[in-house]
Formats: structure tokens, sequence, C-alpha cells
């Protein structure tokens, strides 16, 4: 019985401690991201950019794989029993775990499958995931839908907004906070796509204004100097509430240290994980752009 596949596709992250260095280069590598060429500047930029990233990765105590892939497999399992039996939902990652071309194997060309993209935003790795993806559907022949990115979808903003009530909550009683939402900015031809990005960004922070009901300072930032910059500006705030909205998994990266540096006590904004919430986001996402057809 032919079924709808749901194609989540996440960024992924290091299946084991010693991989963090080529989950990096990897990303350099990537002919969707910054796609440097096989010359030999290229190679010599590439060459630098990961010596220059793995200066960060000291602070990394990985003792096992990146958070993301458990949780993904959770979100998963999750969306499937909320579905139920005429879908399948499947966890799809660009950097390690299991690929496109992993997950193309098992799919028959009798079912469709929606590409779901867990990145909200119109980064690099969204880019790069839906690419990639479709490559190996065309290749195949296999029928294909493709969802919208999750920061035009009310019900994940308003999801994302329970996370950062409950940071709130954790203050204790305390007004003096401030929200930091940070953006990644990896794109192709960055350029030509950072209108797009901001105009989005300033829709997801003005719907996750109207949500809060409360005069909150909601900062957003697509690179580190224009957080320190916003967060300078700032009077009368103690505590910062900071999140990354494309990590909707646990990851093991952290706050930029000169960001962290600033004077503020900073508190990050829990992941969405498996919260039923964004469950239920997601299968309202499906529902709608994928949904079973009856009476057939």
């Amino acid at each position: 019985m032919a079924k709808i596949c749901i194609w989540m596709l996440y960024r992924g992250g290091p299946t084991e401690p010693e991989q963090l260095q080529s989950y990096f280069q990897a990303q350099m590598e990537d002919p969707y991201l910054l796609n440097l060429g096989r010359h030999f500047i290229g190679r010599l930029w590439m060459r630098f950019l990961c010596w220059w990233r793995g200066k960060d990765l000291r602070q990394f105590q990985l003792t096992g794989p990146c958070p993301s892939h458990s949780w993904s497999t959770e979100q998963s399992r999750e969306l499937n029993r909320v579905l139920g039996s005429d879908y399948s939902c499947t966890s799809v990652h660009r950097y390690n775990g299991t690929s496109a071309a992993d997950r193309v194997k098992e799919t028959s060309r009798q079912n469709t499958v929606l590409l779901l993209p867990l990145v909200p935003f119109r980064s690099g790795v969204l880019y790069s995931a839906l690419a990639e993806a479709r490559k190996q559907l065309q290749k195949e022949g296999i029928q294909y839908i493709e969802a919208p990115p999750l920061s035009r979808i009310s019900a994940f903003c308003h999801s994302y907004t329970e996370s950062i009530r409950e940071a709130i909550i954790s203050l204790n009683g305390a007004r003096n906070y401030a929200v930091l939402i940070l953006i990644s900015k990896d794109a192709l031809n960055w350029k030509k796509a950072e209108p797009e990005l901001v105009q989005e960004v300033e829709e997801f922070s003005s719907e996750i204004q109207r949500s809060l009901h409360q005069d909150v300072p909601i900062i957003t930032a697509i690179q580190s100097k224009t957080a320190i910059q916003k967060l300078n500006e700032l009077q009368n705030v103690e505590h910062i509430l900071y999140g990354h909205p494309d990590w909707i998994c646990d990851s093991y990266e952290s706050l930029p240290a000169e960001i962290a540096s600033l004077p503020f006590q900073f508190h990050q904004i829990p992941s969405l994980n498996n919260r039923p919430s964004f469950i239920r986001a997601l299968a309202e996402v499906v529902w709608k752009h994928a949904p079973v057809k009856t009476g057939v």
C-alpha cells in the first residue's frame, strides 16, 4: 500500500566525538554552501577556514553523538504517532547520520515524499538539504512535495514562544530581561539572499512579540557583530534569554564567546525537541500540504 513519506530534513552533526573536525570540513566542501571550488585558491581558503573554525572546537567536550541525532529520531517517532499509519516519518541529515541518498533506497516509487525542512529560515543549510533531497528523488523518479519554511507557520512561532516563556519562568520573577534571537546566515550568494532572510526574521520576531503579550525587548541578529551592537544599546537589562530557532533539536554548539563575554547573565531558551505543540505544528503542516487521498 502506498504511503506518504515525510522526510524531516535536518542539518545533522557528528555521530562520534572524533568526527567534529570532519563535520565542519564537510560544510566547507558543500557545493550548495560556500562552494569554494577545487582549484588551488579554493582549497587554500577551505584549509584556512577549517583551521579558523577549528579554534572554536576546543570548547566542545563531546562524549558521544551530537544530541540532535537522538532528538530527531524522537521527533519523527512522535510525529508518526500523531499522523497515523498512512504516513511514514523519517529523519534525513545533511551532514553525518542518515542521508537523502540512504533514505531514497528505502523509498518505493509508489510513494509520495513530503520534504519537511526542519530549518526555519533561508539559511544555507536549508538550501543544501533541500537541494540534495530533490537531487536524489529526481534521480529515482519519485514524486515529492515541498513544505514551506517553518518561520512562515504561525503554529511554529507559538511553539517557540512557549520555550521563551519557559525560560522567563526560570528567572524566578526577574523583570530586567531581553530576548536575543540568533539566526545563521551561511547561505550561498549571501548578499543576494540577505533581504529575504532579514524580512523573514523581522516577521518571526513580530509574531513572537504578539504571542508574548508583553513589552519584552526582542533583539534579532544574523551575525555576532550585530548582536553585540544591539545588546550594548540596552539599558536596565541584566538577563538575556538567547535562542537559535534554527536548532529545533538540542545541539552541542553554544553562545558565541564574543557575545557571552558581555556583562549580562545569559540563559538559553530550550530547544523544541519533542514539545507537544511543536509536533502538532508539524502535523498541521503535513495535513495541509500532503493530505491522504480517500476514496481512491
